[in-house]
């Protein structure tokens, strides 16, 4: 009898243990991974407060901050700081940091969804979206200067126009490093040499990076620079003194994506967040939003803005070219423009 009554108390107690136990686990800690995005700060908050908002207050994510310095260089500060999700970085930018073993490959559930031509096949980073190379203007320099809005990669040599042209620095992989690569593309090692001994590299304006040389331009500096359309948009939008139009003759594509950092220990949430960056809800989140880029399609019906700056000759995406040529292009051409 003395034995049962030992037994029932026992239970009893490990009953109230469980109890106790229960009640820690419906106060479970809010969950937190870090996300390094290089998108606008808007864009950014707005896919992180709806992906949050699905996960009802049990996640929160923290975004670091950018890095000092840019172009390549940057990449191996990256190397160094502690975070999940990388969001925003060019595919170029994911080519050099898989040679590097920075990234951890994932096969998002709707990767098939995008073309073969604008993903890594590997799943090695995560294509989101697509801008094109295009020409910002500022019409009243412009117009001071008696000088027409450029049409095609020709309309560049032309004497007046060309001392009004500034570009970035080719070394930080921005527009003006786009602009040397695209050159090649379109028109053959032989024909590139030409046109650009033509130009004159050494007498174009270089600034730090793309900004900078929007910078210049809104401020009637400059009359001309080439970026691409995202970034030319928002200035656009921004003083209605700007004018964005793309070269009729051909242009190259830039491909914004997303990649799981090798180093991360949020491997599960780190998955959700790719996946949710290729679903409909955020493709919603984007639409209602002002970053002028376009989802990763080959229809170009499914555009919803900007169809005219999409229709237009591409020069294939050739990642890898782009990269190790790209690298040895520029190099090459150094002492023309430094």
């Amino acid at each position: 009898m003395r034995k049962k009554c030992i037994l029932m108390v026992i239970f009893l107690i490990a009953l109230i243990a469980l109890g106790g136990c229960g009640n820690i686990k419906l106060k479970e800690e809010t969950e937190t991974f870090r996300v390094y995005s290089e998108l606008p700060q808007d864009i950014t908050n707005a896919f992180i407060k709806d992906f949050e908002k699905n996960h009802k207050g049990k996640l929160k994510i923290e975004i670091v901050k950018p890095v000092e310095k840019q172009g390549p260089a940057r990449i191996n500060e990256l190397k160094n700081l502690e975070f999940d999700v990388w969001l925003g970085g060019t595919a170029e930018d994911y080519f050099l940091a898989d040679n590097k073993k920075m990234l951890k490959p994932y096969e998002a559930k709707d990767l098939h969804n995008i073309p073969t031509g604008l993903r890594d096949k590997h799943g090695t980073w995560t294509g989101l979206f697509t801008t094109n190379l295009v020409f910002l203007a500022n019409k009243k320099v412009l117009a001071e200067a008696g000088e027409e809005r450029p049409q095609v990669w020709s309309d560049l040599l032309d004497e007046e126009l060309h001392k009004k042209i500034i570009i970035s620095d080719p070394a930080m992989r921005q527009g003006g490093y786009r602009i040397l690569t695209t050159f090649w593309q379109l028109y053959g090692e032989r024909k590139f040499e030409e046109y650009t001994k033509t130009l004159k590299l050494q007498e174009l304006a270089y600034a730090v990076n793309d900004e900078a040389a929007v910078e210049a331009v809104r401020k009637g500096e400059k009359a001309l620079t080439i970026v691409s359309l995202d970034l030319a948009m928002s200035a656009a939008v921004a003083d209605n003194n700007l004018v964005v139009s793309i070269p009729s003759d051909g242009t190259s594509r830039k491909l914004i994506g997303a990649a799981i950092m090798d180093k991360t220990k949020k491997e599960v949430l780190s998955r959700a967040f790719i996946d949710y960056l290729i679903s409909d809800k955020a493709k919603k989140v984007l639409d209602s939003s002002d970053f002028y880029v376009w989802p990763l399609s080959d229809n170009k019906e499914a555009y919803t803005w900007g169809k005219p700056y999409a229709d237009v000759f591409l020069v294939h995406d050739d990642l890898r070219w782009c990269v190790l040529s790209g690298d040895e292009i520029t190099e090459k051409l150094k002492p023309a423009y430094r």
